[in-house]
């Protein structure tokens, strides 16, 4: 039995109760694993101490289900594996890679608009809810706004973010003497374009909490 209190994103507790030693003492166990529906057994460990009856099973990948078997060995050989445990689903956890910004277009003069390509699906680690959008204003080469906004839908690609700090931008973040044109409207002076921003997109998953 694996307690669900056992159980994490990467790792699980694993506990065992020793049978019969044959007459001869155990000098190690070793545990294999499985990742389900359909992988083969392999070795996760097979220097497990013979004093131990629980391993901590690390190098696990999150929202992943697993089963794992034991078998002892002693001088006269091995015993074989234990009975199948029950399926364990590991817990998810945040994702290992962020999306990838494809472009940024002006699109009014107080907004952008972000496309993105999702994170690749084994690298999501759970259910993917949206994104989160973050970004930053360049003013006067020091940090002036860091602001959040979420895509609820995990299924858009793309998103529009709107800028909450566009107005008295100075001058010296655009080319003087140069017009900007935005999303098919007449071209506007420099006073009116869109702000230089910095910016990036991070899924989120159940195990990152909407703040």
């Amino acid at each position: 039995m694996v307690p669900q209190e056992n159980v994490q994103a990467r790792s699980v507790l694993l506990s065992w109760e020793p049978g019969s030693d044959g007459l001869s003492p155990v000098r190690y166990y070793t545990v294999q694993l499985r990742k389900l529906p359909n992988s083969n057994w392999t070795v996760h460990s097979a220097s497990v101490n013979h004093e131990s009856s629980f391993y901590i099973v690390g190098r696990l990948k999150p929202f992943i289900s697993y089963q794992f078997r034991v078998k002892a060995t002693n001088d006269i050989g091995d015993s074989e594996y234990s009975e199948e445990s029950e399926v364990i689903t590991t817990l998810q956890d945040a994702p290992d890679e962020a999306p990838t910004i494809l472009s940024v277009t002006p699109h009014t003069t107080t907004s952008v608009l972000i496309r993105w390509q999702h994170p690749s699906e084994e690298k999501i680690n759970g259910i993917l809810l949206g994104f989160r959008i973050r970004y930053r204003e360049l003013m006067y080469d020091r940090l002036r706004s860091v602001s959040i906004r979420t895509a609820n839908s995990p299924s858009n690609t793309w998103t529009e973010l709107n800028c909450e700090y566009c107005h008295n931008l100075p001058t010296m973040l655009l080319q003087p003497h140069i017009n900007h044109h935005l999303s098919r409207r007449p071209h506007r002076t420099p006073s009116e374009s869109v702000p230089n921003i910095l910016l990036y997109c991070l899924p989120v998953t159940l195990a990152v909490p909407d703040t």
